[in-house]
């Protein structure tokens, strides 16, 4: 998983730099520009901590790169491809020590009003869209107290 982790910061690095290739635009309005792709990261915190045969737990939170596409359909009006580059692990322990471990991997769709003209240095906006993201890699660790038992779910819905 580390040599994932790895080819992912270099990918964002590489976008992160891409940016200078257009350097000769010597114009800063961007009208008519129809596609603009951003490197991020994204920390994916657990905000509760579920009981397990009647023992409090704590889930790890965890971070990873992620990516989005835009495409403009005007200068104002853009639809959204977001997601993370590689998959966020959850660790879950109890004070005896780690009971399971989860993998998942978000993704979103949006739609975005972007306020100001094209040639605006920053560009607040407001979206409305669609994330999810897919659970797998439910792992129960042998000793703890899920042992032998399948534990999560299939996915995980909502609203962004």
């Amino acid at each position: 998983m580390m040599h994932f982790r790895h080819l992912t910061l270099a990918v964002v690095a590489t976008l992160a730099i891409a940016p200078a290739a257009f350097a000769q635009d010597t114009t800063t309005d961007t009208s008519g520009k129809r596609f603009a792709v951003v490197g991020g990261y994204a920390l994916a915190e657990p905000t509760s901590n579920p009981q397990i045969a009647g023992t409090r737990t704590n889930v790890d939170g965890d971070g990873a790169a992620t990516l989005s596409a835009s495409w403009y359909a005007t200068d104002n009006i853009a639809i959204e491809a977001w997601g993370a580059a590689d998959k966020f692990g959850n660790r879950v322990r109890t004070p005896n020590g780690k009971v399971a471990s989860i993998d998942s991997q978000p993704y979103a769709l949006s739609g975005q009003y972007h306020f100001g003209t094209s040639a605006s240095t920053v560009r607040p906006f407001v979206g409305l869209g669609y994330f999810e993201a897919n659970v797998d890699g439910e792992k129960a660790e042998p000793t703890g107290a899920l042992a032998g038992q399948r534990i999560g779910v299939d996915t995980a819905k909502g609203g962004m």
